[in-house]
This record gives structure tokens, C-alpha cells and sequence, in this order.
């Protein structure tokens, strides 16, 4: 079985991860034109079913590294440390195309085995061929290899308090307890990426503290 996975962005820390969502069979399950379009429809499907909803709490592994004060690899092995989910949304590379089926994250196939190193290729959508994750096998996109897409920045922020860091991923979880004003505040919220740096100057905006709901 071939993973499949779609890119996701942290709107905390801006880091780029890939999301394993299923596994389909090898090439060899595929074979001929009906084959080939039976592996069409399918990648189709799970990319329509992936995509929603765009906007979910996930564990990214930047956000973990700042928290847990170790490597990823590190925390993954630990039986104590506790797991932190944070907001990302799934990375459309032409979000603006007038083509719905265009604006859905592309998936992307792993086709080496587990042992080796993952390559991940483009399988369906709109998106680069290849992906490249960087060393912490964590599934995070090595960030120069993304700048030719225009995704530029540190791989790992700076983070003078790590406590306040995580109060900020708590706060902003705690938004998914009210649905309603996490969907209305997800345009503020996107626009002041990366929220570690913003969190403190928009956490009493009345979108986040829920206030605009009372008024309305």
C-alpha cells in the first residue's frame, strides 16, 4: 500500500507538514486504461473527502518541537509529554482558480518503503511534482525547497517564551468549543499569520472573544 497525504499549514508557527489521510494500492493493482481510470475516480474521491474541512486542529510537528523543547523524533518516544493540537488549514496551491475541483489541495503519493526515505509525487490536483521533507521525520516540508512556490521563512520561528507559546496554542484551541466564532474569525486569524507573533495583539478582538455574536 502507497500512503497519500495533503500539505497543511500551521497558522500558528507557518510550518508546512504533509497529512497522511489513507493508503491506496501499488501501481500494479492499476493496470490498463480502466485501471487507469479506476485509479482516477479514486484519487478524486479521496481528495474531496480530504479536503473538508480545510480547517482543522492537527498535531503539527514545529509547534510540538517549541513546546516539548526537544526534537520531534525525541517527543515521539516519550510517554510523558503531552500533545498539543494547532490550528492549520490544508494548502491549496491556486486557491484562487474560477475551477473548484483546481482549489482543493492536490494529494500527494509516497511511493518508497517504510524504511526508506519518503518521496512524495504529485497524484492528483494542482501542486508541485515532488515534495521534499526535511530530516525530522515528522512528515515537515524542508522550507528552501518551498520558497520557489513563494512560501518563504524560518523553519522554526523565534520563541523567547515557550510557556506563552503554548498558552497561545491552548487559547486558540479552546475556539473549537464555539464553532460558530472560530468560522467567523478564521479570515482574522489567517490574515495575522503566523499567530505566535499576532496572538497577543488579536485575542481581544471582538471575532475571537465572541463579543461580535453579542452584537449582532
Amino acid at each position: 500500500m502507497r500512503e497519500v497525504a495533503v500539505q497543511a499549514n500551521c497558522l500558528i508557527c507557518d510550518a508546512h507538514f504533509l497529512v497522511v489521510v489513507t493508503a491506496v494500492p501499488p501501481a500494479s493493482a492499476f493496470s490498463g486504461r480502466r485501471g487507469t481510470q479506476e485509479f482516477e475516480d479514486l484519487l478524486e474521491k479521496i481528495q474531496r473527502e480530504a479536503s473538508h474541512p480545510l480547517h482543522r486542529f492537527l498535531r503539527c510537528p514545529t509547534c510540538t518541537e517549541i513546546v516539548a523543547h526537544c526534537a520531534y523524533q525525541d517527543w515521539l518516544g516519550s510517554k510523558d509529554e503531552e500533545c498539543h493540537l494547532s490550528l492549520c488549514k490544508l494548502y491549496s496551491y491556486a486557491p484562487d482558480s474560477e475551477v473548484e475541483a483546481e482549489r482543493l489541495p492536490p494529494l500527494f503519493i509516497n511511493g518508497k518503503k517504510p524504511e526508506e526515505k519518503p518521496r512524495w509525487q504529485l497524484a492528483h490536483g494542482i501542486g508541485p511534482k515532488t515534495l521534499e521533507v526535511d530530516r525530522s521525520r515528522s512528515g515537515r516540508l524542508h522550507r528552501p525547497s518551498l520558497k520557489q512556490f513563494g512560501i518563504t521563512g524560518p523553519r522554526i520561528p523565534a520563541v523567547e517564551d515557550p510557556a506563552s507559546f503554548e498558552y497561545t496554542i491552548e487559547s486558540i484551541y479552546s475556539l473549537a468549543e464555539h464553532p460558530a466564532r472560530l468560522e467567523a474569525a478564521l479570515p482574522l486569524l489567517e490574515k495575522n499569520k503566523p499567530l505566535i507573533h499576532a496572538w497577543d495583539n488579536i485575542s481581544s478582538d471582538p471575532m475571537i472573544t465572541g463579543e461580535a455574536e453579542d452584537t449582532a
